[in-house]
């Protein structure tokens, strides 16, 4: 049986093809963020490497956390995007089972219990123990630091996971604690692989939540009129000006060059947007001159297992505070319904205050917070806001 396994759940972004125990190809890059530009070109590169097409895949595996919010909806909307496209089941591995089953058995020798700490990026840390033969020993749960020296029995603990640092010295007076190398942080996608193969640990592919988002506060009051996806949004700029379209890969480089006009600090290249754009559920709208042909807006967009996700919106300098966005967001939402998504996430900046203006205006309503996410050079780091909409209005924001 050949699996794909995926990871984007933490620090690193992982790809590994895997048959009978024996990994035919991986790549993997260490990074915080930035997933979604990375993640298919990595399985492609992947595939070509062992000669294979995605049609040759028999099961996609990938972790459903807990971890990064939006490096999860990543990973899980691309595995759930392939195995809708080729009509091959997905199967999703916590990050606790993942890292636990990575461990060595020689590691993992003399210690009655195992406790996988992994990093939240927050102030307490998610937490699963396991008994020596790898089978959990109670449900996950979420504590501070502090609090993990009260929740630990008595008798030997191996601790392991990309939070185990933040233990040491919370820990530093039990003797029977020992610590993992800090190279058993990084989820391997092979293991996860491995335990969608075997059945072993294998869930539904959805996100696993411990808890509840930093953030959830209601979006300015609004028109309780037609949804934003179906309304046709008005524009102050003569329409005879601008038209809307939708794009594909051969428009990659005009995509491109209005992705620089609008993010000069973190320009998107027309291979990356290619890639994006081939990838499964993925569609592209392009806002363009009808005067002299320029490129004055872009949104790709991504839908799978009912989600969407706004990989990238903008709109050129000089072009902004015209109903150009607008109107491009609309047409956006409304591509994304048709794929049937019934909610639709995205991430902003907590000072682009034109943005978050233009989103909750669209319907977008804010459910989580990701502290210092955008850390530009020389300035400092940003929070980034996640926003919600929901396509499906019996869907509502409490229930996610």
């Amino acid at each position: 049986m050949l699996i794909l396994g995926l990871d984007t759940a933490g620090s690193a972004c992982s790809v590994a093809l895997w048959r009978d125990d024996v990994v035919i190809a991986a790549a993997q890059q260490i990074r915080p963020h930035g997933h979604a530009e990375i993640l298919l070109p990595m399985i492609t590169q992947v595939l070509a490497e062992a000669g294979c097409d995605f049609d040759q895949v028999d099961r996609f595996a990938v972790t459903v956390g807990p971890g990064a919010f939006t490096g999860l909806r990543i990973g899980l909307a691309t595995a759930r995007g392939l195995a809708l496209a080729t009509g091959k089941p997905a199967l999703g591995v916590t990050t606790f089972a993942a890292m636990a089953h990575s461990l060595p058995l020689e590691l993992r020798a003399g210690s009655s219990l195992m406790v996988i700490a992994v990093e939240s990026r927050r102030q307490e840390l998610y937490l699963q123990a396991f008994t020596a033969d790898l089978a959990e020993s109670g449900p996950p749960v979420v504590l501070a630091p502090d609090a993990v020296l009260g929740w630990l029995p008595p008798g030997p603990v191996l601790i392991a996971g990309d939070g185990a640092p933040r233990l040491r010295a919370p820990l530093a007076d039990r003797p029977e604690t020992r610590f993992a190398p800090e190279n058993t942080g990084i989820t391997d996608p092979a293991v996860v692989a491995r335990l969608a193969a075997t059945g072993l640990a294998a869930l539904p592919p959805r996100p696993l939540y411990l808890r509840p988002p930093d953030v959830s506060t209601p979006s300015p009051p609004r028109s309780p009129a037609l949804a934003p996806a179906l309304a046709p949004a008005r524009s102050r700029v003569p329409k005879a000006r601008w038209r809307l379209r939708v794009a594909s890969v051969t428009d990659a480089a005009r995509l491109a060059q209005a992705h620089q006009a609008c993010f000069s600090h973190d320009p998107w290249s027309a291979a990356t947007i290619t890639t994006l754009i081939e990838g499964a559920g993925a569609m592209a709208v392009m806002v363009e001159s009808l005067i002299d042909g320029a490129p004055l807006g872009l949104a790709l967009v991504r839908s799978a297992g009912g989600e969407g996700e706004i990989l990238t919106f903008g709109v050129v300098p000089g072009f902004r505070q015209l109903g150009l966005g607008r109107s491009l967001l609309a047409t956006a939402l409304a591509l994304l319904a048709t794929a049937n998504a019934e909610a639709v996430f995205l991430e902003v900046a907590a000072d682009n205050a034109a943005a978050l203006s233009l989103y909750h205006g669209g319907g977008f309503e804010q459910v989580g917070r990701r502290r210092g996410y955008y850390q530009p050079s020389g300035v400092e780091a940003i929070d980034a806001l996640i926003l919600k909409h929901n396509l499906d209005p019996n869907t509502s924001t409490a229930q996610r």
